[in-house]
């Protein structure tokens, strides 16, 4: 049995000191592995990996670069800095380390996934998409490489093949909540309202809370006439998102169809008031 050194350790504690949220302590419990070993790369990757809990993005990187210096070929220490760079706002520096992690590990798909974000920030279209498609073709059968494509392809109003990627998310997870949600929008997005109520149902017997799918569910069923039913949904909705104003507009305009005058109208305060306000 290979017995641990002292700094092995230190690392160990503040493993089990991060994992219950006592990161403060744990911080502590890499210094000291640090103090006894100053070139110990685990260090100074699970302390940069602590203050990315904290928030504290520049001391994650700091740690992430020393802990590179000493194992500079672990592919996973690049993903690490480069998703602190990316939550600083850095995106030039995040796609250099995610492609530096890539060149390392070329087919892990989640490396291209977290690049093809950073292209995105960027406004990189064609590259973030390259790298959507790379992901799809390493991990065909992987749900989040089918949802993220479908996610760029919604951002691109490519309803279609969005639609497409989703059909796949939920063959291969068939309580993927997101993934129906999305396919519902993209439906709505097309006038195949039928089809979305559909999809934003199978949202809500997922998770009954989900406030966007009976918001766009009463869009479908006001686009299709079915004001009383459009109403139910927008009551759901409201729930969540009593501070909407264009919930209450659309909904004052079911009621006035439906020839409640004293309601519309309330609805229709309701949204001005809102309106006013934002």
């Amino acid at each position: 049995m290979r017995k641990f050194s002292p700094e092995e350790k230190l690392v160990e504690r503040g493993r089990e000191l991060a994992a219950v949220g006592k990161y403060d302590a744990a911080i502590n419990s890499y210094t000291k592995a640090l103090a006894i070993n100053p070139k110990f790369s685990d260090a100074y990757n699970f302390r940069g990996q602590v203050y990315c809990r904290l928030k504290d993005y520049a001391k994650a990187v700091y740690n992430f670069g020393r802990a590179i210096e000493f194992a500079p070929d672990d592919a996973y220490l690049y993903s690490y800095r480069a998703d602190a760079f990316f939550c600083m706002g850095d995106y030039d520096a995040a796609v250099w380390d995610y492609t530096k992690a890539i060149d390392l590990k070329p087919t892990n798909h989640l490396f291209y996934i977290d690049r093809a974000d950073a292209y995105l920030r960027l406004e990189y279209f064609d590259l973030a998409f390259k790298d959507f498609n790379t992901a799809v073709e390493f991990q065909p059968e992987n749900v989040l490489t089918h949802y993220r494509r479908g996610e760029f392809f919604m951002r691109a109003e490519l309803y279609e093949p969005a639609i497409a990627d989703f059909d796949e998310a939920v063959k291969l997870d068939p309580i993927y909540k997101e993934a129906f949600y999305l396919r519902g929008l993209a439906k709505y997005k097309l006038g195949n309202y039928a089809a979305a109520i559909a999809d934003f149902d199978k949202t809500t017997a997922i998770n009954i809370n989900d406030g966007n799918a009976y918001y766009f569910k009463a869009l479908c069923l006001f686009k299709t006439n079915d004001y009383k039913q459009a109403i139910e949904n927008f009551n759901y909705a409201a729930i969540f998102f009593q501070n909407f104003a264009e919930l209450y507009k659309f909904r004052g305009m079911a009621y006035e169809m439906l020839g409640d005058e004293v309601s519309a109208n309330d609805d229709f305060h309701k949204s001005i008031e809102l309106a006013n306000k934002s």
